[in-house]
Formats: C-alpha cells, structure tokens, sequence
C-alpha cells in the first residue's frame, strides 16, 4: 500500500480538485528532485478519477542539509 492510499479516506464523489503541499525533501531518499518517481503524484489520481490535480504549495529548501 503506497503512502498516497491515505486518499482512500476521501470520498472522490464529494471532491472537486485534488491538491497536492509537497516537502520531497522531507522524504527518506529524495535527496533532489530526480529522485521522485516520475509517477508519484500522478498516483493520486487513481483514488480520485477524473478531478484535475494542482499544487497548492511545493517546497525545495537551498540548503545542503536538506539536499541543495
């Protein structure tokens, strides 16, 4: 089970957009963007078929602590 099956919990019938706030670099081996999987996001849209998806916030922090 995928860590976007969290979307199971909503009811896609009562939704009208799904919006992604992303912190990738908070994630356990996504040290840059390349190392997203190139479907990650788009997985989303298997728990809410046909809503168009955005992105309300995306974060990638300059630091080298936090992978540059």
């Amino acid at each position: 089970m995928g860590v976007l099956s969290v979307l199971r919990l909503f009811p896609p019938e009562k939704m009208d957009l799904l919006v992604f706030t992303t912190y990738p670099y908070a994630v356990r081996g996504i040290r840059r963007p390349a190392d997203i999987p190139a479907h990650y996001y788009f997985s989303g849209l298997n728990f809410m078929t046909g809503k168009p998806m955005g992105f309300s916030e995306v974060c990638r922090p300059a630091l080298d602590a936090l992978g540059g």
